[in-house]
């Protein structure tokens, strides 16, 4: 009578193959995982960017010189269907706006202002372009290093706008 106290080098192979099989396919899904939803807390991070800037806007609109002699016509669409789009002239405000501004106003803290994708500090003295229509809408975009391509148009990240071109006034 045989006295069986192991597996054999088939049992083994198998079973290190069906383990290999199922690692091929964890892994890779895994990593996706990982970076779609690195990109996707950078989302946030950006439309929190955006809500703050909004809110500076908001609160400092009436003290912005406007340069009605340089402009972008910029395309704003209902953003839950993407039509019903029209296009507007929008004029820079001279004003120089950067995040620091918005830090000093105490809507947020320097500490925050870090990247959660990449974990890079963002650069504080980023301008950021505001332009206003002749209803007294407020527009803005900034070119934020720190941000990946995936959360940016152009070059720029700016909030429900898409900015067209840009032109001169002669006076």
């Amino acid at each position: 009578m045989l006295n069986k106290k192991g597996f054999t080098l088939v049992e083994l192979l198998a079973v290190i193959s069906i383990i290999g099989v199922l690692l091929a396919i964890i892994i890779p899904v895994s990593i996706n995982a990982y970076e779609s939803s690195k990109t996707k807390t950078e989302a946030v991070f950006v439309e929190r960017l955006n809500r703050l800037i909004d809110d500076y806007i908001a609160l400092n609109a009436t003290d912005f010189n406007l340069n009605t002699m340089s402009f972008n016509i910029v395309r704003k669409c209902n953003l839950s269907t993407d039509t019903d789009c029209q296009e507007v002239k929008a004029y820079r405000v001279s004003d120089i706006v950067t995040f620091n501004s918005i830090i000093e106003a105490g809507l947020f803290d320097e500490n925050d202002f870090i990247n959660p994708k990449t974990g890079k500090h963002c650069d504080i003295n980023t301008q950021i372009e505001v332009f206003q229509d002749e209803d007294k809408v407020n527009y803005f975009r900034y070119d934020l290093a720190c941000i990946s391509d995936a959360n940016r148009n152009n070059g720029y990240v700016y909030d429900n706008v898409t900015f067209l071109n840009s032109g001169i006034e002669n006076g």
